[in-house]
């Protein structure tokens, strides 16, 4: 009966969360939903416009043999509507993107900008990206690469939410020239040099090393303390330790923060970014740099955002709290 009752919940939860995932659901779980609402969620999102466009672009028109191309996966996601973080989540999936590259080329890891929380009904916490949202991508290309043009191609899928969710797929190709000289390369458009920067703008970067933002491991919980900040908010990564509050325990409007962890995952590393606010300088235009820009504006569905500033993002990277014990050696 506890069984069936979960599944239950789960059903339900998918019914008012994600609208095409409906169907799974009714044939995952008979006799929790009503029989027409996969129909009717089927029909919603294949009606509705797509509140995610996505694309594939390159920051230059060209790479000579040898050095990096930067490609990017790039969104324009409607307002009100996210599509989510690589982090710890409670609901959705961060996109993805598979490219069939030339043979020696190889592509890095996704570049992830920095999210924002995200608090919906029930105290479900995700890490969510809004607006204009580009995810960079460097390729490695081989000095072996015979020069000439050069199609790109790629496949991708993501999920766009707001009250409901709608999965979004596409397959997108781009051209580029491998060129023998870095003369002969030239920048993107005007848009597209200004989504890279944005992206990276948005970049976790190291902790300073002038001891301007403090991390203080304390048994089970961590403080952060950046003197003079006026929010810090903590966004867990992958594979790491959870905050034993998601909604409120890892956000404040203070320069310190102390983030208690579950006991049951000490084994587990914490790793994230840590965002710093620090109000905003007088001048109203001071451009930001890399890894600062001003906070965004509270959203009305999300927990109180932090008051305006400028804020920095870090990197955090902390060894689990407890190791294992080494296993006693044998003697003579």
């Amino acid at each position: 009966m506890a069984t069936t009752r979960t599944r239950c919940q789960f059903a339900r939860s998918a019914a008012l969360r994600i609208l095409p995932a409906l169907a799974a659901a009714a044939v995952l779980v008979p006799n929790c939903l009503p029989p027409a609402a996969a129909s009717i969620a089927l029909a919603a999102a294949t009606l509705a416009p797509a509140p995610a466009k996505a694309r594939l672009i390159s920051e230059k028109n060209g790479v000579v043999p040898g050095t990096t191309l930067n490609l990017a996966l790039t969104f324009d996601i409607e307002p009100e509507w996210h599509i989510y973080w690589k982090g710890l989540n409670d609901s959705g999936m961060q996109p993805s993107l598979n490219l069939d590259l030339p043979a020696g080329w190889t592509a890095g890891q996704i570049q992830w900008p920095a999210p924002v929380r995200h608090v919906a009904p029930g105290d479900i916490v995700d890490h969510v990206l809004e607006g204009k949202v580009t995810l960079i991508v460097p390729v490695s290309v081989p000095a072996s690469a015979k020069p000439g043009e050069v199609t790109l191609t790629g496949k991708a899928s993501w999920l766009v939410c707001k009250s409901a969710c709608l999965p979004g797929d596409g397959e997108f190709a781009i051209k580029v020239s491998v060129v023998a000289a870095a003369a002969d390369v030239k920048d993107g458009s005007a848009d597209t040099l200004a989504r890279f920067s944005d992206a990276r703008a948005r970049h976790p970067k190291p902790l300073p090393a002038d001891g301007s933002v403090k991390v203080t491991p304390r048994g089970g919980s961590v403080t952060f303390a950046a003197p003079g900040a006026i929010a810090i908010n903590f966004y867990p990564g992958v594979d790491t330790r959870r905050p034993s509050d998601m909604v409120s325990g890892a956000t404040t409007e203070s320069d310190s923060l102390a983030v208690a962890f579950d006991n049951a995952e000490a084994s587990k590393p914490v790793r994230g970014v840590l965002e710093v606010v620090r109000p905003a300088p007088a001048a109203a235009n001071k451009p930001a740099t890399t890894g600062t820009t001003a906070a965004p504006a509270p959203k009305a569905d999300a927990a109180e955002a932090p008051p305006a500033g400028v804020s920095t993002w870090y990197i955090i990277d902390l060894p689990p709290a407890s190791a294992p014990a080494p296993a006693p050696t044998k003697g003579p």
